[in-house]
C-alpha cells in the first residue's frame, strides 16, 4: 500500500491536491493514513465522500479498486479535475493492516472481525474502528448536510461484479430512494455493475 501511494501525484498544475495523514496506528504499531483529495476551490461549498477499504484482510479486490479509485482521482482526466473541484474526498485505503499482515481472512490480529464492531466502544483492543468513527462524526459535523456518501469497499465470496449494499428504509420514505439513486445512476453506466444484485437492507 505504501508503495502505492509514493506513486500518486500529489499535485495538479503546481496546487496541492492530495494531503495523507495517520488516525491511528494499529495495535501492532502500523499507521493508519486518511487521504484527502480536493482542490483548494470553493472548499465552503464542496460536498464530501467518504471511503473505506480492506476493513476484511482476504477481500485484496477491495484494495484493487481503492487503488484504481485513487489513481483516477489524482490524474489529469476531465472528470476528476471535475470531481477535485466540488468534492472532498476522504479515503482510509486499508482499515485493518494487522489482518493484511499476518494473512487472515477476515479478521484482526485480535481474531475480530472489524466490520462487526462498530456499536463496540473499545479503543484499546480495536482503535482502527473507534478512531474511524470519531473521523467520520468529525466530518459529517464538517460538512453538515453536505456529507455526500459514505462507501466501505468489500469483496463477496458469491456474488460477481460490482454491487452495493444500502441501508433499507421503507417505501414512501425520503431515504428510500435517496439510497437507490447512486447505484442507479452508476448500472446506467456500465454493465460491470448489477443493479439487481445490490441490497438494501442494513439496518
Amino acid at each position: 500500500m505504501q508503495a502505492m501511494l509514493r506513486e500518486l501525484p500529489t499535485t495538479y498544475n503546481d496546487e496541492e491536491i492530495l494531503k495523507q495523514r495517520t488516525i491511528c496506528e494499529s495495535l501492532s504499531g502500523v499507521e493508519i493514513p486518511v487521504l484527502t483529495v480536493t482542490d483548494s476551490s470553493n472548499q465552503s461549498r464542496k460536498k464530501c465522500l467518504f471511503v473505506v477499504a480492506r476493513q476484511h484482510p482476504g477481500e485484496s479486490n477491495g484494495s484493487h479498486v481503492v487503488e484504481g479509485f485513487l489513481r483516477w482521482l489524482c490524474s489529469d482526466q476531465p472528470e476528476a479535475v471535475r470531481m477535485r473541484a466540488t468534492t472532498v474526498t476522504k479515503i482510509v485505503p486499508m482499515l485493518n493492516p494487522d489482518g493484511v499482515i499476518l494473512g487472515n481472512f477476515r479478521t484482526s490480529i485480535c481474531g475480530k472481525d472489524l466490520n462487526r464492531l462498530f456499536k463496540s466502544k473499545n479503543c484499546l483492543m480495536f482503535p482502527e474502528v473507534e478512531y474511524l468513527k470519531e473521523e467520520i462524526l468529525v466530518t459529517k459535523k464538517e460538512f453538515k448536510g453536505r456529507f455526500l456518501l459514505f462507501m466501505d469497499f468489500h469483496g463477496h465470496s458469491v456474488r460477481k461484479n460490482v454491487f452495493t449494499y444500502g441501508p433499507g428504509f421503507y417505501l414512501g420514505e425520503n431515504n428510500y430512494y435517496r439510497s437507490r439513486i447512486f447505484p442507479k445512476i452508476i448500472s446506467s453506466q456500465t454493465e460491470m455493475f448489477r443493479y439487481y444484485s445490490c441490497s438494501f437492507r442494513i439496518s
